[in-house]
């Protein structure tokens, strides 16, 4: 995927892969197969993206501790890809993290999404289901004087 995307003329064009850039991955790698190794697809797009680059990313998580939210991550994963309501692979949280590769991640991390922007102070505990989605931001660090380049423009 990535090598594609990233030498189609069309889409190339109106990018200028010297400078940062910000790749959104917001509920798409949860609909990867892991057959299609959707670390190994991060990883590409992450090697072509320049230093200072931002990568967000919001995937199906499943909580893997035998609690209720575990239970209901299993049995959605199965009615997406077993009942034909498409696809959807709910995934650990160390499955999620490695898709940031070496990336810096920002704070919050890698965390359910209220506690990326939180509606205000809780008024009730979270539902099960609200808990089943993560989202984190990563930064790709400047290395070996990487910096150099945007500090002459």
């Amino acid at each position: 995927m990535p090598k594609t995307l990233l030498s189609h003329d069309e889409i190339v064009q109106h990018l200028d892969l010297t400078r940062p850039l910000a790749l959104i991955l917001c509920g798409i790698l949860h609909h990867v197969d892991d057959d299609l190794d959707p670390a190994g697809i991060m990883r590409q797009y992450i090697d072509a993206l320049p230093a200072g680059s931002y990568v967000a990313i919001t995937h199906f998580y499943d909580p893997d501790d035998c609690d209720e939210a575990h239970e209901m991550a299993r049995e959605l994963e199965r009615r997406f890809i077993e009942m034909g309501l498409g696809s959807g692979w709910y995934r650990t949280r160390g499955q999620i993290a490695s898709y940031f590769g070496d990336l810096e991640l920002i704070e919050p991390g890698l965390v359910e999404l209220d506690d990326w922007w939180p509606m205000g102070p809780a008024i009730r505990p979270r539902l099960t289901e609200e808990r089943l989605l993560l989202g984190g931001v990563g930064r790709k660090p400047f290395r070996n004087g990487n910096v150099t380049h945007l500090l002459r423009r």
